[in-house]
């Protein structure tokens, strides 16, 4: 849930910083921001969590 928030938040900031554009190209750009900026936390999630699993163990307590 908190990767969404990370990369909405980022996708936001892109879309309103860039939307005075006349080209009306900052749109890809914006597409761009949310495509890897989601990819980018999702991974980051993912390697935090199997890293977490590996080094706490399964016997560790919240298991």
């Amino acid at each position: 849930m908190l990767a969404l928030g990370t990369s909405g938040g980022l996708t936001l900031a892109a879309a309103y910083d860039w939307s005075d554009d006349a080209s009306g190209l900052f749109v890809i750009g914006v597409g761009m921001v949310m495509i890897v900026s989601a990819s980018a936390t999702g991974l980051a999630a993912f390697l935090t969590s199997v890293l977490h699993k590996g080094v706490a163990g399964p016997g560790t307590p919240g298991h």
